[in-house]
């Protein structure tokens, strides 16, 4: 019963991935065109200095599920649970081997953005005293 169940999880993940490189990478070309991305986050993993670390949805951290990136405008914009719009500004930018990375700091934390643009793969990672994130998650501008 458990080797059904294993496979039917990784069916269903398979095709997601599929469906993500399907929209993403043809997609992340545009982003050598500075079109705005949407980015959705799916996994973190938290770890605080004098606790054990984290692994869950983003949701379970209080992270936001979805959030834009502006390359033009060199803003990153996302959504509290509250309705709330943050904004974040790119103080860094760059490209190189297809692979777009942006960095920015806000309230006292540092914080990266890798997006892949091959497939749309992104990961986030922010520090801010004692406490650390890594953000797993996909990218796409074909919405």
């Amino acid at each position: 019963m458990k080797t059904g169940r294993c496979i039917f999880i990784f069916r269903r993940s398979f095709l997601f991935l599929l469906c993500i490189i399907g929209f993403a990478g043809p997609a992340m070309r545009a982003a050598a065109e500075d079109k705005p991305m949407i980015c959705a986050a799916s996994e973190a993993i938290v770890c605080p200095k004098d606790a054990e670390c984290f692994r869950g949805p983003v949701d379970r951290v209080n992270l936001p599920l979805f959030f834009k990136v502006d390359l033009e405008q060199k803003k990153i914009f996302s959504l509290t649970e509250d309705g709330q719009v943050r904004t974040s500004a790119i103080a860094s930018m760059s490209k190189e081997n297809g692979v777009l990375i942006l960095q920015g700091a806000e309230n006292g934390s540092g914080w990266s953005v890798v997006i892949h643009e091959a497939d749309g793969t992104m990961t986030v990672t922010s520090a801010k005293g004692g406490e650390a994130f890594v953000v797993f998650g996909a990218c796409t501008s074909n919405y």
